[in-house]
């Protein structure tokens, strides 16, 4: 995968480049959800006015109403599932709240094309979609126990360095101490 490099810190001179990139990114998204809840907004409209219907096509109407209400929950979901983490985590890492580096190809090999992977099934396959979504939950939940562990581990890296040093001045202290005497 030939991916541009969206984990950069403040220094990067690429910094700019990526914060308009992942802004428009964050843009579209928006714009294109808005589009989706607008056409869920439509179908339900219409399935509110053939909901007293009786015949026959206006249940066929309904219930592919239905369908594609589903799907568009199912497509904004998958692309919030997809990018809102991802740029969440390039703003985060870019302002130094997260070291994401080891992240990157994670990211950028799986988590990334899943959306390209799921927007087709999520058109031709219910249950197909529901077992993929559930993968795709489980594998985020691991991501961010991962992302908790290594925040966790290098709290403890930081400890046991400020415990060294610690150490390191009580042991010079009581040799200052000891040659004075």
């Amino acid at each position: 995968v030939c991916m541009f490099k969206y984990f950069v810190k403040r220094n990067d001179p690429q910094r700019i480049y990526v914060v308009v990139l992942l802004t428009i990114n964050m843009i579209c998204f928006s714009i294109i959800s808005l589009c989706y809840i607008y056409i869920a907004i439509v179908t339900i409209k219409g399935s509110k006015i053939l909901a007293n219907s009786k015949t026959p096509s206006g249940k066929k109407v309904r219930s592919r109403n239905k369908k594609i209400q589903w799907k568009i929950v199912a497509l904004i979901g998958t692309d919030f599932i997809c990018w809102v983490p991802f740029i969440m985590i390039c703003f985060l890492h870019h302002f130094g709240v997260i070291n994401a580096s080891s992240m990157y190809s994670t990211f950028s090999i799986i988590v990334l094309p899943i959306n390209s992977v799921i927007n087709p099934l999520i058109y031709e396959s219910e249950l197909l979609l529901v077992a993929v979504l559930t993968a795709v939950f489980d594998f985020i939940s691991s991501i961010i126990s991962r992302i908790e562990q290594v925040e966790k581990q290098e709290n403890v890296d930081i400890a046991l360095q400020a415990i060294g040093k610690a150490s390191e001045n009580i042991q010079i202290s009581s040799a200052i101490a000891k040659s004075s005497q």
